[in-house]
């Protein structure tokens, strides 16, 4: 298992961010259906690159948080995870500064995959909790530092920080993958949708906060305890 320092991302690593993310997502089938599929390699690199630049830019402009796991100096692992909530005025400004990169996004990754982004995004919205949430927007640990516990260091994280939040219930996230299902699973997410898309299956999975699961879970309790 790797110990590295997590610690939150600062404009300075956006190009590592980037690096570690386009390694990450590569086999992603989301990735693959949008970045890969019927493109010249080079352009395809250039699109999913143009894209999580995009993705950084946001996170900050919106004041979502961007944490990373590094040793010495080196980034391995990253997420992006939305608050909930948040101040109005500080989301008006940031969407202010982020509608210029908006307008120029579908001209550098093609129309057709901005459009279908704007449907995925939509199908997630839809299945996402009614409750106040945080969302996971993107998790992703380089491929030379898979398997040595990093995922499961920013996953540990995330959890904490969701259950943290008092203006938050729970914790949401999309995958494409369905490896992705059991480990996931562990950190008490369940399946809550499935979602597909010009033949993509999107789970759309929720996690609960536990001071809330725990209310849920007493009642349903019957008087007496509802032993059998």
């Amino acid at each position: 298992m790797i110990e590295g320092t997590i610690r939150t991302l600062s404009r300075h690593d956006k190009a590592a961010f980037i690096e570690v993310m386009d390694n990450a997502f590569r086999p992603d089938p989301l990735f693959q259906k949008l970045f890969v599929a019927g493109q010249p390699q080079a352009v395809a690199a250039q699109r999913s690159r143009t894209f999580l630049g995009f993705m950084f830019d946001m996170a900050c402009l919106l004041g979502q948080e961007r944490r990373g796991l590094f040793v010495g100096d080196k980034l391995l692992g990253c997420y992006i995870l939305e608050k909930s909530g948040g101040s109005l005025g500080r989301k008006l400004a940031g969407i202010g500064r982020l509608l210029r990169r908006v307008l120029l996004l579908p001209w550098r990754i093609s129309w057709s995959v901005f459009a279908y982004l704007n449907r995925y995004m939509r199908a997630t919205e839809q299945a996402s909790p009614p409750q106040p949430h945080r969302y996971l927007r993107m998790i992703g640990v380089h491929e030379s530092a898979r398997g040595k516990g990093i995922g499961g260091q920013l996953l540990s994280e995330i959890v904490q920080r969701a259950d943290a939040d008092p203006c938050s219930e729970g914790l949401a996230l999309d995958t494409e993958n369905p490896v992705n299902l059991e480990l996931y699973a562990k950190y008490d997410f369940r399946l809550s949708e499935e979602k597909r898309l010009d033949g993509l299956t999107i789970f759309c999975m929720v996690r609960r906060k536990r001071a809330a699961q725990a209310q849920a879970n007493n009642m349903k309790t019957p008087p007496g305890g509802g032993a059998a």
